[in-house]
């Protein structure tokens, strides 16, 4: 469901995607869709009408339709057992409300923080969470509420269900498992969705926090650096993984299964840790220069000079070709064809008699001054009509 949602969505504004307007292109429509392509990468139920109903059922369905919802349910599991306690952080409210429906099914004890808690219900929340002895397992949030005040130094898994545009929240986000008091050691498991849209937005925040640790923290301050996206840029983060969208084959069977074991589990979280290290270390060694420009992406560029074979890009070179469309099989047959339009040219076929036309009735008018001749042929004329179609059997009078 993911990537059949993921694909409508690139078709929906293909030529965008394509980058066919050009400089007309507007900015905000590009944001438009790497919002909706993140949505598709948390729950495809964050769409109108994804979700199977009436009647709207809990069930599995929640968890097999997203790749992050199998992962989250096996980790869970493993995290229960282990006595461990659990956050978990997303940007979007509405997908706390899935989560919400996932623990109740899994009866999972949860308390729950966004922005629209009141202040006291965030710190009876908080309070329950942090007592000894709570049998809630799951605490949820939205990455950006709360703020500095939350202390919850009883969990020790934190789970950041999607990635923030500024690295530094969710860095918060972690710090408030890592507050004064906690005993235990922390862990932190942050969902990237593979060949789409949110690789595109770690590496930003990975060039945010190298730029962070050169300008700020080494007292640079004053020189600025460009924080937001340029619609090439945003164009660029769009397109990356849409091709392997539209071919399908073997990157769909790569995706997560709902039959996934234990020892699948171990290589995910393997092969996280490993990505997370070459992210880092791709970085780590570079300079000033090289961070302010965010389309660093080739190997051809060092201190803010391409030495790559300078070309220029057409249009064809990147397209993407939307998928064959999926068309209703209809019978085009030559000899339904002419059978057809033969047995409706052909009156003679036409073996059910038509009904007589009734007779136009005029509407007379008192001040047109017609004769009362004429009121009377037409009620006689009338009145033969309907005795002969009760003869014939084709009139009903109710």
């Amino acid at each position: 469901m993911q990537i059949r949602w993921y694909q409508k969505i690139l078709e929906k504004d293909i030529d965008a995607v394509n980058g066919a307007g050009g400089k007309r292109e507007s900015k905000t429509r590009l944001l438009n869709i790497v919002m909706q392509l993140r949505k598709c990468c948390n729950h495809p139920y964050l769409f109108e009408g994804a979700e199977p109903g009436p009647p709207y059922t809990t069930d599995e369905h929640i968890i097999d339709n997203s790749g992050k919802m199998v992962m989250l349910d096996k980790l869970l599991k493993r995290m229960r057992a282990q006595n461990s306690r659990v956050l978990i952080f997303s940007q979007m409210s509405r997908q706390l409300d899935i989560l919400e429906d996932y623990c109740v099914f899994r009866d999972y004890q949860y308390c729950r923080i966004d922005g629209s808690t009141a202040h006291e219900d965030r710190i009876t929340a908080i309070d329950e969470y942090n007592k000894p002895g709570s049998e809630k397992f799951i605490f949820l949030l939205t990455t950006r509420a709360g703020g500095l005040g939350i202390n919850l130094t009883t969990a020790d898994i934190v789970v950041l269900y999607d990635s923030d545009w500024n690295p530094q929240a969710d860095l918060q986000a972690m710090d408030r498992a890592h507050r004064i008091g906690q005993t235990k050691q922390v862990m932190v498991f942050r969902f990237v969705t593979e060949n789409a849209i949110e690789e595109k937005v770690l590496e930003r925040a990975a060039q945010k926090l190298r730029l962070d640790q050169l300008v700020i923290q080494q007292g640079r301050s004053q020189q600025q650096a460009k924080a937001a996206a340029n619609k090439d840029e945003l164009l660029s983060m769009i397109q990356h993984g849409a091709d392997l969208v539209f071919k399908g084959g073997k990157e769909k069977e790569a995706n997560i299964s709902q039959n996934m074991t234990e020892d699948d589990i171990d290589a995910i979280l393997k092969r996280g840790e490993e990505r997370t290290a070459e992210l880092n270390a791709r970085y780590a060694k570079l300079g000033l220069d090289d961070l302010q420009k965010f389309t660093s992406d080739s190997a051809y560029e060092w201190n803010g000079e391409n030495f790559a074979a300078i070309k220029k890009p057409s249009i064809g070179a990147n397209w993407i070709n939307p998928a064959k469309r999926e068309r209703k099989e209809q019978s085009y047959g030559i000899d339904n064809y002419y059978r057809t339009v033969l047995t409706s040219g052909n009156k003679a076929a036409d073996t059910k008699p038509k009904a007589p036309r009734a007779p136009k009735q005029v509407n007379v008018l008192e001040h047109q001054f017609y004769p009362p001749r004429l009121v009377e042929l037409q009620d006689r004329e009338t009145a033969y009509f309907r005795a002969s179609n009760i003869r014939l059997g084709t009139y009903s009078i109710s």
